[in-house]
């Protein structure tokens, strides 16, 4: 049961990353375009 949980804690942590990530490369993106 705990290892399910943590699973599940660690799952949605790898999404919130890989979000932050896109939007840092976003930005990166939107930055270079500006030129």
């Amino acid at each position: 049961m705990e290892l399910f949980i943590l699973s599940k804690l660690a799952n949605e942590v790898n999404l919130k990353i890989k979000i932050i990530n896109a939007e840092i490369e976003t930005c990166m993106v939107s930055d270079i375009f500006k030129f």
